[in-house]
């Protein structure tokens, strides 16, 4: 399968990705620190699967998916493939 797509049984959990990470985008109080246990511990584990390197951090899991998603306010040298 081509690295932009995805099973139809994907659908529903790939649309969340996009209702939590755009929800945190409005700047209107809800922030990656709001987003659902499941949710975080679902999309931490595919993310983290796109680092080129190991990642050590003091950081919750939330700021590090936030990160990892390019919404976080960690700054560093780590290189991560590209979003999907």
């Amino acid at each position: 399968m081509a690295r932009d797509t995805y099973p139809v049984r994907g659908c529903p959990a790939h649309r969340l990705r996009e209702i939590e990470m755009h929800h945190a985008d409005l700047g209107i109080g809800y922030s990656p620190h709001d987003w659902p246990e499941a949710y975080v511990a679902w999309d931490l584990q595919n993310l983290l699967a796109t680092v080129t390197q190991r990642l050590t951090s003091q950081d919750d899991a939330r700021s590090l998916l936030a990160w990892l998603a390019g919404r976080g306010d960690v700054s560093s040298t780590w290189t991560l493939e590209p979003w999907r």
